[in-house]
């Protein structure tokens, strides 16, 4: 389960370790043909201004900030493995900018429409954090995913306890809503 840069992070060891990975569920995650040079190039120029003070005090963010160019350029070089399932959650509203939306939006399609087993999924009403805004729709997802990758005795077993899980929590969900 990998959320935005996280996105990176699984393909990369989902290419690395395919044997390994039985399932994805990608939370409006990176990919890298979103990532076009001039985004790169702006961004990093931005961000060298903004994060300066950080190299010292925050490597965990610093590093990964300023190194995106050299992980954009190994991304487009590492395709998510072509055996592994994957459902992508993908956020409606993510950017302000409409171009930057559709392109993310597109990229996201291609990515899903490249393999038979791949899922996309709108996450509708949903910014970036979509685990946060629509917490049953990324556990659904999770759960799809894994009970895909199991036998058939303990997907049942894992099924039985989700439907009681979802029971609550889309009723919670609805709760927290209400004035």
């Amino acid at each position: 389960v990998a959320h935005s840069y996280g996105g990176f992070c699984a393909t990369l060891y989902a290419a690395r370790h395919p044997s390994d990975v039985k399932a994805a569920v990608l939370i409006d995650a990176n990919l890298a043909c979103w990532f076009l040079d001039s985004y790169v190039d702006s961004i990093t120029q931005l961000r060298k201004k903004l994060f300066a003070a950080q190299k010292d005090t925050n490597w965990a963010n610093y590093y990964p900030t300023m190194n995106l160019g050299n992980t954009v350029a190994l991304m487009r070089k590492t395709p998510f493995p072509a055996n592994i399932p994957a459902i992508e959650l993908v956020s409606e509203h993510n950017f302000p900018d409409s171009a930057w939306a559709r392109r993310w939006r597109e990229c996201h399609r291609e990515f899903a429409a490249a393999e038979p087993n791949r899922e996309d999924i709108t996450a509708y009403g949903c910014g970036h954090f979509i685990f946060r805004e629509n917490p049953p729709l990324a556990i659904s997802a999770i759960v799809k995913a894994y009970v895909g990758a199991q036998h058939k005795e303990q997907a049942d077993e894992v099924m039985k306890r989700y439907l009681s899980y979802s029971l609550d929590a889309f009723d919670e969900a609805k709760k927290k809503k209400l004035p």
